[in-house]
């Protein structure tokens, strides 16, 4: 059940919000008018635009399992919420930035400002999607760790 939601939250609000991070970074880019259709637009290009899928797709399969393998540890659970929040921030960001590294790489050459542009694309939409997913995984049936019986 938490693998599908994972997986849906990756697919739906990952990509809008990294369309509203690259919309917001320079709004006068776009016409300086933001509204919902643009930003559907824009995540749904984002969605099928084939230099993401080298990057997107490693990610969208690997999420679950590494969230699966790290719920069943104890520390998961026992870690302070800020603590579990701003790991989950500062990892989001870096799975962010990779993910939109074939785009970064792609626009360098021609323009910097646009490379920073899907650079902040990237650490908007991992710094909020991966701690949804943590609280997705800490947070709905979770699995904790059975503490060993002592021997008698």
């Amino acid at each position: 059940m938490r693998t599908i939601i994972c997986i849906i939250v990756m697919l739906t609000i990952a990509p809008i919000i990294a369309a509203s991070g690259l919309l917001l970074y320079d709004p006068s880019r776009w016409g300086g008018e933001i509204d919902l259709i643009n930003i559907v637009g824009l995540a749904l290009f984002g969605l099928i635009s084939p230099p993401l899928w080298f990057s997107f797709i490693p990610v969208l399969v690997f999420t679950p399992i590494i969230f699966r393998r790290l719920s069943e540890k104890e520390t998961f659970y026992t870690i302070t919420i800020k603590k579990f929040y701003e790991i989950s921030v500062f990892y989001g960001c870096i799975v962010g930035v990779f993910v939109m590294l074939p785009l970064i790489v792609i626009a360098a050459p021609k323009s910097i400002d646009v490379s920073l542009n899907w650079l902040w694309s990237g650490v908007v939409a991992g710094g909020i999607t991966l701690p949804i997913i943590s609280s997705l995984y800490r947070f709905i049936n979770p699995e904790r760790v059975k503490k060993p019986k002592a021997a008698t």
